[in-house]
């Protein structure tokens, strides 16, 4: 912190000295003749405690400069504006004046040294740690260019624990096409797919539509599928309203990510009690479908399980499953057409 104000009290000097040699076209000579420069000292060390005591109300000693973006810039030039104005309001009541451009030229000078210093910091850190960064960062592109992608892109960029570097990105909206997120590219639509995962060398397709139906989820991460690339997908809308957008949060694609639907809900209750204590016949028991309805209904402590089955092997493959997983299961197993 004490460093910080430090730099802004030069900062300050700086930029009120170039504000009033820039207001005398940058002489030297009309400078000194103007009578102001005698002033400059007073407005310099006025304007410099002024300036910090703002900066300090604003909060500009105590944001965590790595990670800064829009919101600590804003803060930056609103806090600029007013150290300005106070120190012009203080000169006045000191009768003490200065050129009528002075403030304006001023406050430019202020706000693009400060934020100069505050960004070169997060660039300096992030340049540093990207180099220090011993373990191979995974190419990664990632599907869809909205506030999911960006919250995504910028947990990649600042979690130290990221394996991912963010290459491109692909979006359907025609409009987006050609456009930047964070210095990323989007290069075109789903149709680009293919094409840029080996244009680029992508080792990893993040999914980041959390909004899009399930029948577009299916016909996205198919035709990612054909790239051989790993697959992720992002959180839930809820979760991304809620800031869970870690790299934690972001899971494997699965099985019902591809189904092109709503998952089916079943409700195992009320088949448990259908089934409890009664007899049940499965035609086919010894099949991949029967053998694995034979698996389930066990679980549901039927009073009988009758497995019937053309093919004796299979039968015996499910029966030995059986024993050994419910060997208080009373179970039967028949051999017919």
């Amino acid at each position: 912190m004490v460093c910080l104000m430090l730099v802004d009290v030069v900062i300050f000097n700086i930029a009120a000295f170039l504000a009033l040699l820039v207001r005398f076209e940058f002489s030297m000579q009309l400078l000194q003749n103007s009578g102001y420069l005698s002033s400059l000292p007073l407005l310099a060390s006025l304007g410099s405690v002024i300036t910090i005591v703002i900066f300090y109300i604003f909060r500009l000693y105590n944001s965590l400069w790595e990670y800064a973006g829009g919101e600590e810039a804003c803060r930056i030039v609103v806090a600029s504006c007013a150290s300005v104005a106070a120190e012009i309001l203080v000169m006045f009541f000191l009768h003490n004046p200065a050129p009528r451009s002075y403030p304006i030229i001023l406050m430019m000078f202020l706000v693009a040294f400060t934020l100069f210093t505050r960004f070169s910091y997060r660039f300096i850190r992030r340049s540093m740690r990207k180099q220090t960064a011993k373990k191979i960062r995974r190419r990664t592109m990632i599907i869809g260019a909205g506030q999911a992608a960006y919250m995504a892109i910028r947990e990649f960029q600042t979690n130290a624990g990221s394996e991912n570097e963010v290459i491109c990105l692909i979006d359907d909206n025609h409009a987006k096409w050609g456009s930047y997120i964070s210095g990323i590219p989007i290069v075109g639509g789903r149709d680009k797919i293919a094409d840029a995962a080996v244009e680029n060398a992508i080792d990893e397709i993040l999914f980041a539509i959390p909004s899009a139906s399930a029948a577009v989820r299916h016909d996205i991460l198919e035709i990612c599928r054909t790239t051989g690339c790993d697959m992720r997908i992002l959180p839930s809308l809820t979760q991304l309203a809620n800031g869970e957008v870690t790299i934690e949060r972001i899971r494997r694609v699965e099985i019902e990510d591809l189904l092109g639907r709503d998952m089916a809900k079943v409700d195992l209750t009320g088949i448990g009690d259908d089934i409890k204590g009664k007899t049940v016949l499965v035609t086919g028991g010894g099949g991949s479908i029967g053998s694995e309805l034979c698996r389930q209904l066990a679980s549901f402590s039927p009073g009988c399980l009758v497995i019937f089955d053309i093919y004796e092997n299979n039968a015996y493959d499910i029966q030995q499953w059986l024993k050994r997983n419910y060997p208080g299961l009373d179970l039967y197993v028949r051999i017919g057409s």
